[in-house]
């Protein structure tokens, strides 16, 4: 289960990059704490926002709240690497934050 999962990442994990994702937008996430020098990476993905019918108003909610946690975050100190709509698919912009980083793995938040 998810202790599991944990237990093991803890004690592989030097150097992570954690992938937050549109619906965990939040500075108490566990992940956020555990790792409090991790690089993050966030991805605007056409993917999400094509997979259900959001409405206009509610995808530039998503994408506003996405570019402040970002924001929030570099305030913070941490390494944000940022992807906004348009730049790449996802799995081309993880390798890219992956390698830039220098991480030995990918946690998703």
């Amino acid at each position: 289960g998810d202790r599991f999962g944990y237990a093991v990442s803890m004690a592989i994990c030097s150097r992570p990059l954690l992938w937050v994702l549109e619906d965990q937008l939040s500075h108490r996430h566990r992940l956020l704490i555990e790792y409090p020098r991790a690089p993050v990476v966030l991805i605007e993905s056409r993917r999400f926002m094509g997979s259900r019918p959001f409405h206009k108003r509610r995808l530039v909610f998503l994408i506003a709240a996405m570019r402040a946690f970002a924001a929030d975050l570099r305030d913070a100190g941490r390494n944000v690497l940022h992807f906004p709509v348009g730049q790449g698919d996802s799995v081309s912009n993880l390798a890219k934050a992956v390698a830039a980083c220098g991480a030995d793995a990918l946690l998703l938040m």
